[in-house]
């Protein structure tokens, strides 16, 4: 896998991403990018972009993103997450999975934002998940179909 780096800058109209790291796969960790959100000079959270699928993918999601708690509740991670579908798309992922866990109502307005967004499941994490091994037992899974989206 390629990383591609016209994305190590991608600016949005409240907030830019800056590329941190690019990791590339190792062992079940698929090749992911890391991104610190800005507003303006002002660090106020990350999101990632895990490319590919496998098991992990499924329970943990393509996307991971957080907002730095005096910075919530304006709209960052919903850009933020927007912002990296062409990312994806770039990357010839038809469709990506996001979850969270079933207490974490915010996040779960953010994925219910997503276009072409779909609920697949509340599903049990297996014992050997890393979020199981952390104390999470239940995970809301969702789709999210990027293939047809407009987005450059």
């Amino acid at each position: 896998m390629n990383f591609k780096d016209e994305f190590d800058l991608i600016k949005g109209a409240k907030i830019d991403l800056r590329i941190k790291e690019k990791l590339p796969k190792q062992g079940n960790y698929l090749p992911t990018y890391v991104w610190d959100v800005y507003q303006e000079d002002n660090l106020v959270g990350s999101i990632n972009l895990r490319i590919g699928y496998n098991e992990n993918i499924y329970y943990g999601g393509n996307i991971g993103y957080e907002i730095v708690e005096s910075y919530r509740c304006q709209g960052f991670a919903k850009e933020a997450v927007k912002m990296i579908l062409p990312v994806a798309k770039k990357h010839s992922i038809d469709e990506l999975y996001i979850s969270c866990n079933p207490e974490n109502i915010a996040s779960q307005k953010v994925i219910n934002s997503l276009p072409n967004c779909i609920f697949i499941e509340k599903a049990s994490l297996p014992p050997h998940n890393d979020g199981y091994l952390k104390g999470e037992r239940k995970k809301l899974i969702y789709k999210v179909k990027i293939e047809d989206l407009d987005i450059t």
